[in-house]
């Protein structure tokens, strides 16, 4: 593990503890912080005198950015919360719209869309009430529909808890109210342990489909650290019977118990089982991808063809797999792009060949731009997939 990335961690924790960083910060930090979503979050932790003005600066910038941002969100999230009161509408805010709550402040825990957890069939009186109070809806898909206000907030209506990218988590959330208690209202938070295994299933599905970054470690370092006295060991002990990854999700917790909690973890898992050099290859792994793989040095196809390589000798094979899975989506997914296929499941080649066209022609520099990060590596594939194999994934 490169020295920095400890160095971002011990500043990380003395953010979120509201202590001094008192070590000197260079410059390069930003640039990483930035990447993983945590710059404005971490900047009331420096020490004006030990870091030089330029960096402190951007730091700064970006610091303010994150306050402004995060007001604008937490005035449209209140508004939905009052329209769906008003019409009684059942609603749980999702990721970052959640995580912000138990954050020591809003502003640290920054995010892209508002996502919001509604029962299926709310669907239609929600698009007429959003549509009411001046939200566009721009996209209409299975999953998920999405709503922009002010023309730069992206809100996502989940119907569903999304298990589609890989196999063996249906179950698990098949119904995801039953994991849900009131809180006031209309509104509703998920019980911790389960919304711990969704966030973890979300941090796989990021994993194999673009990157993740630190941010998304803090998250769950948080919900832990909140919930450590009230977490109920048995019913997370049930649950985990229906989650796919299991190892991987004790690697997790092994890894904040150990890299950033101190062993104050009172979860129940093999921590020693777990060789510290895997810690440090994993947090080189996302510290180098950056939120939704935005990182520069990273090739945000990396996690998915290592994901399709595993078990075969033969690289280009994995990717070949994770270009046709790209693709040729699945046909719930394509019945969201071409509303057609849902009328007729046999129209769903044909939805193919004008997902192909359209990527072919329509978006042929982003296609362009893609196809060249399959140039990837043999050696770097297998090195992430090494990696996959040793951590649960």
């Amino acid at each position: 593990m490169r020295e920095i990335y400890q160095e971002a961690i011990n500043l990380i924790k003395s953010a979120l503890s509201n202590e001094t960083f008192t070590d000197s910060v260079k410059p390069e930090m930003f640039k990483l912080m930035q990447e993983n979503g945590l710059a404005g979050t971490v900047f009331m932790a420096l020490d004006k005198e030990t870091t030089d003005d330029v960096t402190y600066r951007l730091f700064k910038e970006e610091y303010y950015m994150y306050i402004k941002k995060d007001q604008r969100q937490l005035q449209v999230i209140e508004e939905l919360r009052g329209i769906f009161n008003d019409y009684r509408v059942d609603f749980i805010f999702l990721k970052g719209s959640y995580l912000k709550t138990i954050y020591p402040e809003s502003y640290m825990r920054s995010m892209g869309d508002i996502d919001c957890l509604i029962k299926p069939e709310m669907m239609g009186l929600v698009h007429e009430i959003l549509k009411d109070n001046g939200y566009k809806n721009w996209v209409v898909s299975d999953n998920h529909d999405c709503f922009m206000k002010y023309n730069d907030i992206n809100v996502e209506i989940h119907p569903k808890l999304d298990s589609e990218f890989t196999s063996g988590y249906e179950v698990l959330f098949e119904n995801p109210w039953d994991n849900a208690y009131k809180v006031e209202g209309n509104e509703y938070f998920f019980n911790v342990e389960f919304n711990l295994l969704y966030q973890i299933y979300h941090m796989i599905k990021h994993i194999y489909s673009s990157g993740v970054g630190y941010r998304t470690i803090v998250d769950i370092y948080i919900m832990l650290k909140i919930h450590m006295e009230t977490f109920e060991n048995q019913y997370f002990d049930e649950l985990l019977v229906n989650f796919k990854h299991k190892d991987f999700l004790y690697f997790i917790l092994s890894y904040i118990n150990v890299k950033i909690m101190d062993n104050l973890l009172s979860i129940k898992c093999d921590y020693d089982k777990i060789e510290n050099k895997y810690f440090d290859n994993f947090t080189d792994f996302v510290m180098v991808s950056g939120i939704h793989g935005i990182g520069e040095e990273y090739n945000l196809f990396t996690g998915g063809i290592a994901n399709q390589s595993k078990g075969t000798s033969n690289v280009f094979f994995g990717k070949i797999k994770f270009l046709f899975s790209k693709v040729f989506l699945p046909r719930r997914q394509m019945e969201g792009m071409y509303p057609f296929i849902k009328k007729c499941g046999l129209l769903l080649p044909l939805g193919w060949i004008m997902r192909m066209f359209r990527l072919v022609f329509r978006k042929r520099k982003s296609t362009v731009r893609k196809m060249k990060r399959f140039s990837i590596s043999k050696e770097e594939v297998k090195r992430v997939e090494s990696l996959f194999n040793n951590i649960g994934l």
